[in-house]
């Protein structure tokens, strides 16, 4: 008998599994709900606002239990402001972070009345699509 060749246990074990699948695979709900229950007793569900707007260093930030995120702004003049980036630690990622900074950024240029260019992805691709009331205060409109 060669060694490539299967004996009768391994076929009869290769039987047995044929057309089964692994029981997460059968529910998938089951496994979801384990899962999110297990994250949910872990980290808070949404992180409270608002945001500090911290002139010296051109940004919004929001701490909570000494993790800090922040949205980084660039002063183009001309009543302009470029909303840069948007950085969340991963400890507060999911929890409504960025859009609490990205909400006081442009709330704070609709009271100063400042043009908008979004340059950051998450405030372009996500935000503004979310929330068209500050479409008005946007100098780029060209990827909305």
């Amino acid at each position: 008998m060669g060694k490539n060749m299967l004996n009768a246990t391994s076929t009869s074990k290769i039987s047995a599994y044929a057309g089964s699948e692994p029981p997460a695979a059968q529910n998938p709900d089951v496994l979801n709900k384990k899962m999110n229950k297990n994250r949910s007793q872990s980290t808070p569900k949404k992180i409270a606002g608002p945001s500090n707007h911290n002139k010296e260093k051109n940004r919004f930030e929001l701490t909570h239990e000494k993790e800090v995120a922040y949205l980084e702004y660039v002063e183009k003049g001309n009543k302009t402001i470029d909303l840069v980036k948007t950085f969340t630690p991963a400890s507060l990622r999911g929890k409504g972070t960025a859009a609490i900074l990205a909400k006081d950024a442009l709330e704070y240029a609709v009271q100063n009345d400042l043009k908008v260019i979004p340059s950051c992805s998450y405030i372009r691709d996500s935000f503004l699509k979310n929330n068209p009331q500050y479409k008005k205060q946007i100098l780029v409109r060209s990827k909305l």
